[in-house]
Formats: C-alpha cells, structure tokens, sequence
C-alpha cells in the first residue's frame, strides 16, 4: 500500500486535481485507489489544520473555527481517531491518495513530524509526497492574482522582494520534505503542459498515483481557480479593503461572492512581467531548479523547466477611470442577469417594486 499525498503548490493546478478526486471517488476505488473522507470532503485541508502548529492561526483553521488551543487539541483527537476508524475499511494492496492545497505552507521540523506520524500507521507501505513545480516566474505571477484573490492589497511591484523567500527555492523548500519522509519518496513534477504525460494535468496525476494515465470514463472538472487578467486583479487590490477576508474571526461570505464573480468576467490579458526582467528573475533560481532536476528527476543536464519566458511584453496591473466603469458594469450585469438583459419583466423606470 503507497500512500501519495499531494502538496498543493499555490497555482499548480491542485484545485483542479481535487475536484476530479471528488467527482471520481468511487471509479477510482474500483481501480484500487481510495481517496479518503476524514481528510475533508475536496480540499483536504484538514491535514494541515492537524499539522500546524499549536499556536497558527491561518485561514484553513478560522474556516474550521480553530481558534484556540484547546480547540485544535480537540480537533486532532477526533480527526486521528476518525481517520484510523476510516482506514481500518481500506482493502488490502490499496493506495491512498490525499490532496491539501495548503499542505506546502507547512515547514516547521515539528509540523512536519506530526503530519507523518499521524499518516504512518495508517499504511504497512511508503508514503510518496507528490508536488509539482512551476516555473518561478509564472508562479510569482499566478501568486500575486492568488493574493489579490485572497484580500491582498499590496502591488505587485512592492512583492517582488519577496520572491527570494523559502518558497520560490525549490531546493530549499523540498529540503525538509525529504529530510522528514526520505528523498526518495520526494516526487517532483514540473508543471508544464509539454512535460505532463499525455500533455494533460489530470493524466500526469493519474500516471502518478500508479494509474496508467488513461481519462476515458472519468468525469472531467473544469478547470478551477483561474488567475485573474491584469485589470480585474488591478480592480479587487482597490476594492478588497472594503471587502476584508474576516470580520470578527469569521470568514467573510460575500467577499466570497465578489471574488467567484471577479473570476467569471476575468476575459482579459493575464499579468505577464516584462521579457528582460523575466529571465534576470528566473536567474536568481537557475541553480536551485539544476539542483532539483539532478537529485530528485536524475536529469544530469539540470533542465527542470524546458520552457522559456515568451516575448509577448508586459501585461502590468493598471487601471483608468474607464476601465474600473466597465469592469463595474460587467459585475452589476453578472450579479443581475434579467435586469441586465433588458428583461420585460424588470421593474419601468419609476416603479421600483414593479407594480406601477
């Protein structure tokens, strides 16, 4: 028995992997691949809430309403014994697999142990931890639409210091993954199209976790959290500090819904750096990324991206007066469709209950 569990790298295709986990759970058990239910029912967020330390408190833990020590104490009595309860039903020669898009924030020696220890006697096998890599310029790009998404209000050009942090060096970053699970069960993936099997995400998944790759009768999801263009993402920084994430420590639902509503009318060129400033950028990390290839893919060259910067020029987040009145016309049309299509049925001008 493998157990793979899946490190959702930010803006690598993680949501798009959950949701086919999800629509497929029981076609993939038929195949000899069990995705767990105590994990949570998609995003298996609940690993990390475990795994954290005592003390953080980060968005996963307020959407569970972890907001105390003796809460999260609580929390992983019950999940540990929900989960051996969960396993105890697991075929024998099975694999697991578990996906938490959050899983790669985790990097304290302690939070590392605690999520291992709570995994291994689960499984009689190895547990493979599965990650894919994106290029850092394109994920430095696709972070910065994920931040603004999540109630950021700092501009791109104030972040791109902190593209130097733990997360944009691969190696250090897998460092104590392997230290703690072992490098040989370290399995690195680059996300690029041309170097996915079958040049498609879901099948390279598949090809992962021991599947041969193969889609056909599997329920295909659309593909899921999609950067914001230039814009839009422009647009949300101005307004999110009207919308803040949490009020009270609790979540802030209708930020929620302005945020899938930015999503929908998102039509427009994705941020994109400058040609010049992309490959200076990609420079601060060729090292890491020929140390990462050598020892985790065996490729001698040092090549972990194949794919090079376009030469399509910048797509920088700005905004004019009359873009910010388009984008809001298009989220009154989104969030009022029957109106906005000049329905006979809306209220005449005058008559605002519409009953003359």
């Amino acid at each position: 028995m493998t157990f793979y569990l899946h490190i959702g790298m930010p803006k690598t295709g993680t949501t798009t992997i959950q949701a086919f986990l999800e629509r497929n759970r029981d076609l993939l058990a038929s195949r000899g691949v069990i995705v767990p239910r105590a994990t949570g029912s998609q995003n298996h967020r609940k690993l990390t809430a475990y795994a954290l330390d005592d003390t953080e408190l980060d968005h996963t833990r307020r959407m569970l309403g972890l907001l105390s020590a003796d809460k999260v104490a609580q929390f992983r009595l019950k999940l540990d014994r929900k989960l051996s309860a969960e396993a105890a039903g697991w075929p024998a020669g099975n694999s697991i697999v578990v996906s938490g898009e959050n899983m790669s924030q985790l990097r304290q020696p302690a939070e590392l142990m605690r999520l291992r220890d709570l995994l291994s006697p689960l499984t009689a096998g190895q547990i493979k931890v599965v990650i894919y890599l994106r290029r850092q310029d394109l994920f430095y790009l696709s972070s910065y639409s994920q931040h603004i998404k999540a109630g950021g209000t700092r501009h791109w050009s104030e972040m791109v210091g902190d593209a130097k942090k733990r997360l944009y060096d691969y190696t250090r970053f897998l460092k104590p993954w392997a230290e703690h699970f072992g490098e040989a069960n370290i399995v690195v993936r680059p996300f690029e199209r041309s170097q996915f099997a079958k040049q498609d995400l879901l099948s390279d998944f598949l090809s992962v976790i021991g599947l041969d790759g193969e889609l056909s009768g599997f329920d295909i999801p659309e593909t899921q959290n999609q950067s914001l263009d230039a814009q839009t993402a422009e647009y949300l920084r101005l307004m999110n500090p009207q919308f803040p994430r949490y009020i009270d420590d609790v979540v802030n639902l209708s930020r929620r819904e302005l945020v899938r509503a930015m999503e929908a009318i998102s039509t427009g060129p994705k941020l994109r750096m400058a040609p010049e400033f992309a490959h200076s950028f990609l420079s601060q990390f060729s090292g890491s990324n020929a140390e990462v290839a050598r020892r985790y893919l065996g490729r001698e060259d040092g090549f972990l991206f194949r794919e090079k910067p376009d030469d399509c020029g910048e797509s920088a987040p700005q905004l004019s007066v009359d873009q910010a009145i388009s984008i809001s016309a298009k989220l009154w049309a989104f969030k009022n469709p029957v109106v906005a299509s000049g329905s006979s049925d809306a209220p005449a001008d005058g008559d605002a209950d519409g009953r003359g």
